[in-house]
């Protein structure tokens, strides 16, 4: 056998190796590139859902807040009703007992004039 004349087995597995390689290379880059589209995706959406959670919480935070706030006027306008309640109350009695005053001394003076009378 001729060795000058043989095919360099060598040189034709490096580049064959070489191609090998190169390919995977580019496979391996079209893969990231598959990846990072999802990732670079998701990543996005999840920063979006963050800052809208956050928004509704202080949402939340504010109309509880103002319900509170709501709440201590109603509270305050229940007592503030109660005592005009209680002070109209007061005053009917006041005028109840006045026209039943009134009303003795009427009867009072009608039987003084009746006995002044006869």
């Amino acid at each position: 056998m001729d060795v000058s004349t043989k095919p360099d087995l060598s040189a034709a597995l490096k580049d064959i190796r070489a191609q090998y390689e190169k390919l995977a290379a580019k496979n391996m880059q079209n893969a990231e590139e598959w990846f990072k589209s999802p990732f670079t995706v998701l990543t996005e959406s999840a920063a979006k859902n963050t800052d809208a959670v956050r928004a509704a919480k202080d949402e939340v935070s504010e109309s509880r807040r103002l319900l509170k706030a709501k709440t201590l006027e109603i509270e305050a306008y229940r007592g503030m009703n109660e005592a005009l309640e209680k002070q109209l109350q007061e005053l009917e009695d006041k005028q109840n007992a006045d026209i039943s005053a009134m009303q003795d001394t009427i009867n009072k003076l009608e039987n003084e004039l009746r006995a002044t009378k006869s």
